[in-house]
């Protein structure tokens, strides 16, 4: 049911031209998400219909097609700007000959993409790309000299080095804001009043209607939306900012049907929950203000994510951090996968390994290998100083608290000299968990305005996994 609402939406707003484009591809064995249509007529205002080498529309990789979608289902599963994502397309398909031997250098190649858009410094060069220019690199600002003799202290953050965390591509296909969810549900109404009504629509509008407010005092879920947030607002404020209230009853009619399940058969459920659940802790965050019970809006997370270092062919994390005042992976959005790496590793050591994010997922940390390593399920899911729950519930706690954190992580690799798998394995890992104040004149609403650190944490975790010497090690991974 939902697979017919979304090719129906899909259908109706396209022309002529992209269906039969995207019908001419997908007879080519390449399946064009409208995203990649849109990006094609991007590339085609500053390419005209002359097509570089290397546009997915064309026999790319040597003409495997199978290897071009696997490339696109890599990019849609990122969460990469657009101007990124145009450029892996038009470079990568030319580097390589398949899709595996771009994966194993994607994270240099992501890199190059970023700083050819300008969203990252050329470390090496101290430049970074012009907006305009194709390329063209232009020497960055840095800040007036200090004389040899009386050098300044380095700063807490060097703000060239983070970016801003991205909305998950469920998020942004509906959008974050009122506005957005109340014409996704205008939509559904409209489908539910038609000629021939979806029954499905129907049983989701009924569900809002019969959505009481009143029902949020003793509702037990989405605590953070409710019991922690919502609930604790006081009734004056409420009441004076009556716009912003209404909305925010409205868009709870809208989200718990769904997320109790009393609706079902909706297009697109989840992203609609994602920004749905984006959108309360906004509006929430803002009447919590106004009542002088926190800093306003959530404010959007700041990451830092040190290049993957390559062993025994495999790339790992080895440095991550994140600057985030929200509990959750709004901005992250992606499910943990398992890697080939992981699944060799629980082959060779008869012990479950996991692809473990060093920037939790819970925290807003993304599904990249430099923010990746491999640990075990237990050290996964473990208190203590042999598992990595203490800290990633420490910062949960804080965000929790309305506080402003930074959480860094950093992974020591100490039998990187072994031949075998095994010398992907972590030796140490330390997690630092610290409370990030405002700066004197600082913007409450501005994330990168928190750099006085407090309430420092270090966390020294003991990996619970040893390698058998490399003498009795078995490579199978079969």
């Amino acid at each position: 049911m939902e697979t017919t609402h979304q090719h129906h939406n899909k259908t109706n707003t396209q022309s002529a031209a992209d269906v039969a484009s995207q019908h001419q591809s997908e007879s080519m064995g390449i399946n064009l998400s409208p995203l990649l249509v849109a990006q094609r007529k991007r590339i085609q205002t500053v390419f005209g219909n002359a097509q570089p080498t290397g546009m997915v529309i064309q026999a790319t990789f040597q003409g495997n097609h199978a290897e071009l979608n696997k490339l696109q289902a890599y990019l849609a599963m990122r969460d990469f700007s657009s101007e990124v994502e145009e450029e892996l397309w038009l470079t990568v398909p030319q580097k390589y000959d398949n899709f595996e031997a771009a994966l194993k250098n994607m994270d240099a190649e992501i890199r190059l993409a970023r700083i050819k858009v300008g969203e990252l410094v050329d470390s090496d060069t101290k430049t970074t790309t012009a907006s305009s220019g194709m390329g063209r690199m232009v020497p960055m600002d840095t800040g007036a000299s200090v004389s040899a003799d009386r050098k300044a202290p380095p700063p807490l953050f060097n703000e060239r080095e983070w970016f801003e965390a991205k909305e998950s591509k469920r998020v942004s296909a509906i959008g974050v804001g009122y506005a957005k969810l109340a014409e996704f549900v205008a939509g559904c109404k409209r489908q539910a009043e038609s000629s021939i009504p979806d029954a499905n629509c129907a049983g989701y509008m009924k569900a809002i209607a019969a959505w009481q407010p009143a029902s949020l005092k003793k509702y037990n879920k989405l605590r953070d939306l409710v019991k922690n947030g919502y609930n604790n607002i006081p009734v004056a404020a409420k009441v004076s900012n009556a716009r912003a209230n209404q909305q925010i009853l409205d868009i709870f009619s809208w989200l718990i049907p769904l997320h109790d399940g009393t609706a079902k058969g909706i297009a697109n459920k989840q992203g609609f929950m994602a920004s749905a659940k984006s959108t309360l802790s906004q509006l929430i965050g803002t009447l919590a203000a106004a009542a002088g019970r926190g800093q306003g809006a959530p404010l959007k997370p700041l990451l830092k994510i040190a290049p993957a270092t390559t062993i025994q062919g495999h790339q790992v994390g080895t440095q991550s951090e994140i600057r985030t005042s929200r509990a959750g992976a709004l901005f992250s959005g992606e499910a943990s996968v398992g890697r080939q790496l992981e699944t060799d590793l629980s082959r060779m050591a008869r012990v479950p390994f996991v692809a473990g994010h060093l920037v939790a997922d819970s925290l807003g940390g993304i599904l990249v290998n430099g923010n990746l390593t491999p640990i075990t399920n237990t050290f996964n899911t473990t208190a203590g100083t042999k598992g990595i729950k203490d800290p990633e519930n420490d910062g949960l706690r804080r965000t929790k608290a309305g506080q402003v954190i930074h959480y860094a992580t950093t992974v020591a690799y100490g039998n990187r000299a072994r031949t075998d798998l095994f010398a992907t394995v972590p030796t140490a890992m330390t997690i630092k968990v610290s409370t990030l104040n405002l700066k004197s004149g600082g913007n409450p609403t501005n994330i990168k305005d928190y750099t006085t650190a407090s309430n420092v944490k270090p966390y020294n975790l003991t990996m619970d996994f040893k390698p058998p010497s490399a003498s009795s090690a078995t490579t199978d991974t079969s």
